[in-house]
């Protein structure tokens, strides 16, 4: 989740500002296996800080969203979570972080988080992260949109653009 991670950020007259306003990021509302994975979600969230972009998330103030959502509106910039109201109850703990637009369902929260992003990051996470990638990643070969999508530098995912091509 360095320099290069948000696919496609270019730096506007010498600083490290991008064409991005918001980015989503999906990610796990666990921590993952390796301490890499919460590295890498406090770097991403630094790094959108230091780049002037918004997240849009999956809404959870634990795992990896607490991590990179906490990152974001701590450098103080704003912060859009997208949660199922089934799933405040386990994934959002003490205060929530930034705006919460609480939604019906997983299928509202997908959509959701597409229309209100610029572009699209994944870091580790469960089913529902790969759930989330692979519908952006569809909609995005079907034209439904032209935003860009990326996966983290760690390859966890580098394997899906090979089913892709099939």
């Amino acid at each position: 989740a360095g320099a290069g991670a948000a696919g496609g950020v270019a730096p506007e007259s010498g600083d490290r500002r991008s064409r991005f306003r918001r980015i989503c990021v999906y990610c796990g509302s666990a921590k993952g296996r390796k301490a890499s994975y919460q590295d890498a979600a406090v770097e991403l969230g630094k790094e959108l800080v230091e780049r002037g972009i918004d997240l849009v998330y999956g809404g959870g103030s634990i795992g990896l969203m607490g991590l990179v959502s906490h990152a974001v509106h701590d450098g103080g910039r704003h912060v859009i979570g997208v949660i199922p109201k089934s799933l405040m109850p386990r994934e959002v703990t003490g205060e929530p972080v930034g705006e919460v637009r609480a939604v019906s369902g997983m299928h509202e929260r997908k959509a959701e988080m597409v229309r209100s992003a610029d572009a699209f990051i994944a870091l580790p996470g469960g089913y529902g992260t790969l759930d989330e990638l692979l519908e952006v990643l569809t909609w995005a070969q079907l034209g439904i949109h032209k935003k860009p999508v990326t996966t983290n530098s760690d390859s966890l995912y580098s394997s899906l653009s090979s089913l892709a091509s099939q």
